[in-house]
């Protein structure tokens, strides 16, 4: 069995890397993709899907669209116009023999591409957390921009060009049109239900500090999704390590049946027959009395010694970084999922390190850490993230990264 390399921050193509590790190995896996078209992290290049003994022969495609962060904020605007610069790494990028497609994930020509190279990611995660493990992947969505979309000014989605063996229905669809907001977030949660992961929770991020945006005929985005994925029914989830504290009114609520009887017990009516049932505080406050749910006339499923469940929408702000990368967790988002989803001393996997920000929650919450990224300037910036609270470029003389590992 090969040895997990705990503690580090590795250089590559996810896949090929998650390739080297054990399978069963990792207890969660928290990540964040890059969004599709949104940005060209430099000429980094990856290949996805045809056949990987072909002896690939590479025809051009026009580039995904590129835009700035002012067009993520405001993508309806007549800004948000073609900005592709810089794309010599996306010539030639599709094998005419296998329909393989040569490129950075989140810069493929059609977003049902991305999904399906999403998927190719999932499934070495998937071969490489345990039976018991979990899957937690924040996703974000992108509007169908002005231009005529991500092919370039004046294409349709019908003139758009499709590698070989790309045979969606999407294709014959009007799902692409400009300013359509593509739902790519859900699209991915059930193409992963598809390839076999069981959907737990979609937890609604909330961003009260949420950008403003300059668009007039729709709603301001004020948050994302972070989708709960699992292998199998039983799996490790520690809910009593993100309880939060009852509030004052709701312990006087719990209180209520037994002031009113007197003697520490309560009458609770029982399903069926109308019989009745004398109750401790102790019997409620440790759920032993049964799932009454709607019809539970004291509503006891709530009051856990602990704390009540958190439930599915965080109201959590978002946090700047004066590093190079742009995307960052903010603690608070990442710190319960591995509080509750990864037994202390396990082993959290960020297969797209970006900052580093789990990976440094996983260090701060006593857990192992592995993180990859193929830009080896993320690399480098994720390693000293897990060790600062800021980034900067190191000074000549200071270690490198593999002597920085050495001494892990």
């Amino acid at each position: 069995m090969n040895k997990l390399p705990l503690n580090q921050v590795l250089c590559g193509d996810n896949r090929e890397v998650m390739k080297t590790l054990p399978g069963g190995s990792i207890d969660i896996a928290v990540t964040s993709p890059p969004y599709w078209g949104l940005r060209d992290y430099g000429e980094i290049e990856s290949i996805w899907g045809g056949d990987p003994d072909c002896d690939h022969e590479w025809v051009n495609t026009p580039p995904p669209r590129q835009r700035n962060e002012a067009d993520i904020q405001d993508p309806d605007s007549k800004q948000a116009t073609m900005r592709g610069t810089n794309y010599n790494a996306q010539e030639g990028n599709v094998c005419t023999k296998c329909g393989a497609w040569r490129g950075q994930l989140g810069l493929e020509p059609h977003p049902q591409m991305f999904i399906d190279h999403l998927i190719e990611v999932s499934q070495e995660i998937k071969r490489v957390i345990k039976p018991r493990g979990s899957y937690w992947l924040n996703l974000g969505d992108t509007y169908f921009g002005g231009g005529g979309g991500n092919y370039g000014t004046g294409r349709s989605a019908e003139q758009a060009p499709h590698p070989k063996n790309f045979t969606s229905k999407i294709q014959q669809t009007d799902w692409l049109q400009p300013k359509q907001l593509l739902g790519i977030p859900w699209r991915g949660a059930m193409a992963l239900q598809e390839d076999g992961w069981i959907l737990r929770n979609c937890v609604i991020w909330y961003k009260p500090n949420h950008m403003p945006e300059s668009v007039k005929d729709r709603l301001t985005k004020s948050y994302e999704f972070m989708f709960f994925f699992v292998k199998q029914r039983k799996y490790y989830f520690n809910l009593d390590e993100i309880r939060e504290p009852l509030k004052e009114e709701s312990l006087k609520r719990y209180e209520y049946p037994f002031n009113k009887f007197g003697g520490g017990m309560a009458i609770l009516p029982q399903k069926g027959g109308g019989k009745t049932k004398m109750i401790t505080k102790h019997e409620i406050a440790t759920d032993r009395i049964g799932n009454f749910s709607y019809d539970d006339p004291l509503h006891n499923k709530a009051y856990h010694p602990n704390g009540k469940n958190p439930g599915d929408v965080w109201e959590i702000n978002t946090q700047p970084f004066p590093g190079a990368h742009f995307a960052v967790f903010p603690p608070a988002l990442i710190e319960p999922i591995i509080k509750a989803g990864c037994p202390k001393n396990g082993v959290v996997l960020d297969p797209f390190a970006g900052s580093g920000m789990a990976l440094r929650a996983a260090r701060k919450l006593g857990r192992k850490f592995i993180g990859i990224d193929i830009n080896p300037e993320y690399v480098e910036m994720s390693l000293r993230r897990v060790r600062a609270d800021t980034y900067t470029p190191p000074p000549e003389g200071v270690p490198t990264l593999t002597e920085m590992l050495d001494r892990e």
